[in-house]
């Protein structure tokens, strides 16, 4: 299957979804214009600070391609997070689940 490349439009959308399913796990309501804004600010973050820092990390491990050990290395900033993506990671490892291709 050939690489269509980055679609920031299905991106966006893509993470509206996500944190519209958040917000309902919460019990939070947000208006489709609010939920539309905050994956707008999570894109930009992504992009302008996390993007970088995991070029970074895979550029030190002398790798063109970002792996889970460099979100983890991210991550280690945030004790939940880390945590939270460490089961994550467990998780699909005992289930055999090998992730996006």
């Amino acid at each position: 299957m050939a690489d269509k490349g980055f679609d920031e439009k299905e991106f966006l959308r893509d993470l509206a979804l996500i944190v519209e399913c958040e917000t309902r796990k919460h019990a939070v309501e947000m208006t489709p214009k609010a939920i539309l804004s905050l994956a707008e600010v999570v894109e930009a973050m992504l992009i302008q600070r996390i993007a970088p820092d995991l070029e970074a990390f895979a550029e030190h491990g002398k790798r063109s391609t970002v792996t889970v050990d460099d979100v983890r290395l991210l991550a280690r900033r945030s004790e939940d997070l880390a945590n939270h993506l460490n089961a994550f990671v467990k998780n699909k490892d005992q289930k055999g689940d090998p992730g996006p291709s």
